[in-house]
C-alpha cells in the first residue's frame, strides 16, 4: 500500500496552517487534536479525501512512536513475568491514534502495579477464573451441607477446592525471605523432635478429661441421649477432612477463621518461606506432627461438647438432640444450633490451648510491635497463643477456678 505524501505545490501551504495553531509547539497541538479536528485542518489545503489520508497516515506515525516509546519502558523497567504480557497488548492492531491513546490511559495503572510487583498476569488471571469456577461450582453442588458428616464427599471435594483456590493466592503474595525464614523453618526446628508431638498428645490428654469432667459438672449434665455413633461419625469426618484439604472445622468459625490448615499452626501467624522443599518440610512439622493430634483432640472437645448441650437443650428428647447435634456442626447453623456450635467451638478451642485469652492478645501485640523491626518478635518469641494459655491456665487453677 503506498504512502500518501503531501503535494509539492501545498507543502508550503500547509506549513503556514500548522505555524498558525499555536505560538510554541505546534506538533504537540497537532498531536493532542482529535482526528475529526485534525482532518479539517488539513482539508484547508488538500481535497478531502487527500486530507483523510493525510491524517491516517500521520496518526500512524505518531502512533509508532508512542507504542515504540512504551515498549521501550515494558523492557527497562518490567520484569520477565509480566513483560510478556504487555509484548502482547503492544503487537495488537489499532485503528486510529485515538485507540492507541486510549490503550495507553488504560494500562497506565496496571504497568505501575506491575512495575511494584502486585499486579497479576494474564495467565495468573487466567488460573485464578478457573479455580474461582471450580470453588463457585463445589459451593453449588455442596449447598447448605458444609461441615455437616452426612455429606463427607461433597464436603472434601469443596474444601479442595478452596484449599487449592486459597493457596494460589498466597503463592502470589510477595513474600518476606527473611520473614518466611523465622516464622516456618526456624519454628519447625525448634519443634522438630521426637518428644514434641508426645508432649503434645500428653498435653491434650490431661487437658481434655480435665475439660470433659468440668464441661458435664458445669451445665449439671453428665450423659448424652445423641444417637450412638453420631458424635464418632462426626470426630472420622473431621480428621478426614482436614487429612484430605487441610481445614479444620472443628474449630472454624467462618471461612475467615480457619484456624488451623491452609499451611497455618494452630493459634499462631505465618507464612510460606517460597521455597518448595523448606515448606514441605515445616507443614510437614505443624501439619502431620502437631496439628493432627489436636485436630483429633479438638474434635472430641467439639463432640462431646455439642453432645451435653444438646442433650440438655433437648430436655430427654433423644430426636430433637441428634438433631441439634447435626445441625450443629454446619458451619451456616442458624438460632439454637448456632449458639450450640459456638460454645463447642470455645470447648474445643480451650481443650487445645488455641482459645483467645487476655495473656495470648497482650504477648501477641508484643510480637508484632517486635516484628517491626526486622521479624525481631518472631526470634524472640516465636510461640506465644499455647504457652500463654497454658500459663494463664495453670495460673486459675492455683487460685482454685478450675
Amino acid at each position: 500500500m503506498a504512502i500518501f505524501c503531501i503535494p509539492k505545490q501545498n507543502i508550503d501551504k500547509m506549513k503556514t496552517v500548522i505555524t498558525r495553531i499555536s505560538e510554541k509547539d505546534q506538533m504537540r497541538t497537532l498531536v493532542d487534536m482529535t482526528s475529526e479536528k485534525r482532518t479539517r485542518l488539513f482539508k484547508k489545503v488538500l481535497t478531502e479525501e487527500e486530507a483523510g489520508l493525510l491524517n491516517t497516515e500521520f496518526e500512524k506515525a505518531v502512533a509508532s512512536q508512542k507504542l515504540r516509546a512504551l515498549g521501550d519502558w515494558v523492557k527497562r523497567n518490567l520484569d520477565a513475568k509480566y513483560r510478556e504480557d504487555e509484548t502482547i497488548f503492544l503487537a495488537k492492531n489499532y485503528k486510529n491514534l485515538d485507540e492507541v491513546n486510549n490503550f495507553i490511559e488504560s494500562r497506565v495503572d496496571l504497568m505501575a502495579e506491575q512495575q511494584a510487583g502486585v499486579a497479576l498476569t494474564t495467565n495468573e488471571v487466567k488460573k485464578f477464573t478457573e479455580l474461582g469456577k471450580n470453588f463457585f461450582e463445589a459451593s453449588k453442588e455442596i449447598g447448605d451441607n458444609i461441615g455437616k458428616p452426612d455429606f463427607a464427599e461433597d464436603n472434601i471435594k469443596w474444601g479442595k477446592a478452596y484449599k487449592e483456590l486459597a493457596d494460589y493466592r498466597e503463592s502470589l503474595l510477595p513474600k518476606s525471605w527473611w520473614g518466611g525464614l523465622v516464622q516456618k523453618l526456624g519454628r519447625a526446628n525448634m519443634l522438630f523432635s521426637i518428644k514434641t508431638p508426645f508432649l503434645n498428645i500428653e498435653s491434650n490428654t490431661i487437658n481434655g478429661i480435665t475439660e470433659s469432667v468440668i464441661r458435664r459438672f458445669r451445665n449439671w449434665q453428665f450423659t448424652s441421649i445423641v444417637e450412638k455413633g453420631v458424635a464418632k461419625d462426626y470426630m472420622k469426618f473431621a480428621h478426614k477432612m482436614f487429612k484430605e484439604t487441610g481445614i479444620d472445622f472443628t474449630r472454624m468459625i467462618d471461612f475467615n477463621d480457619t484456624v488451623v490448615g491452609i499451611g497455618k499452626i494452630a493459634g499462631e501467624t505465618t507464612q510460606n518461606i517460597g521455597i518448595k522443599g523448606m515448606d514441605k518440610y515445616s507443614d510437614f512439622v505443624f501439619n502431620k506432627l502437631l496439628t493432627t493430634p489436636d485436630v483429633t483432640f479438638a474434635s472430641f472437645a467439639f463432640a462431646d461438647s455439642l453432645s451435653i448441650l444438646a442433650t440438655k437443650t433437648a430436655k430427654g428428647d433423644k430426636k430433637l438432640a441428634t438433631k441439634l447435634f447435626k445441625e450443629a456442626t454446619n458451619i451456616n447453623a442458624t438460632g439454637m444450633a448456632k449458639m450450640l456450635r459456638e460454645q463447642a467451638i470455645a470447648d474445643a478451642r480451650l481443650a487445645t490451648y488455641t482459645n483467645d485469652t487476655l495473656s495470648s492478645q497482650i504477648s501477641e501485640k508484643l510480637r508484632q510491635t517486635l516484628n517491626k523491626a526486622g521479624n525481631i518478635g518472631d526470634l524472640i518469641m516465636p510461640f506465644v497463643k499455647t504457652p500463654a494459655n497454658v500459663a494463664e491456665l495453670s495460673k486459675l487453677c492455683w487460685i482454685g477456678f478450675c
